[in-house]
């Protein structure tokens, strides 16, 4: 019995997960189509959302995080480390499996301004900087809100509790592939007195 699948079961996508100096998140709304009286029309989809996509082939999370906020938003990131990543089944119209990874960015301008955002017209209806406290008090959005509460302390922090990093394993004479290890971060210094 040949034990190989047929088609690939499984698809990998990756989030960004952007925050600036401010403590807010990059977020996007995509678009959407609507059917009414057998017109199409475009509208903003009602949440806010990552910025995020499938990988490309040959592509790791950290890359595919950074290129897909770079393709949807502008904003030009270094990836840092996965923050969270989810596994489900029977996925969309092809029952696949879908591995998707929140990926901690920093943006590479320092500080980032409104004005860097450039979106796709494509898939991005709008972008935009969120507090990260106030996305918590505003939105509902189960990912986006689960990051923010467990590994940033409901906003307070600018940095997560803790990320999977990239140390990489080699074994002789073959190439480095990306591994993931938990890391903690240091404690956000305490507020000026």
């Amino acid at each position: 019995e040949d034990k190989v699948p047929a088609y690939a079961r499984t698809q990998v996508g990756c989030a960004g997960f952007c925050v600036n100096a401010r403590g807010e998140v990059l977020v996007v709304k995509e678009w959407r189509t609507e059917t009414e009286g057998g017109r199409r029309t475009r509208v903003p989809s009602a949440q806010w959302k990552l910025p995020g996509g499938l990988a490309e082939p040959g592509e790791s999370f950290l890359e595919c995080a950074a290129r897909e906020t770079l393709e949807e938003t502008g904003v030009d990131c270094e990836p840092l480390g996965v923050l969270a990543l989810w596994h489900r089944h029977n996925v969309g119209p092809f029952d696949k499996s879908d591995i998707y990874c929140v990926v901690r960015l920093q943006p590479k301008r320092a500080p980032p301004r409104a004005d860097d955002i450039v979106l796709d017209p494509d898939e991005i209806s709008q972008a935009r900087w969120y507090d990260m406290r106030a996305f918590l008090a505003e939105q509902d959005h189960p990912l986006v809100t689960t990051v923010i509460r467990e590994l940033y302390d409901g906003g307070r922090r600018r940095t997560p509790a803790c990320e999977l990093v990239d140390l990489g394993v080699q074994w002789p004479n073959r190439p480095r592939y990306p591994t993931y290890f938990p890391r903690s971060t240091p404690p956000p210094p305490p507020p000026p007195l």
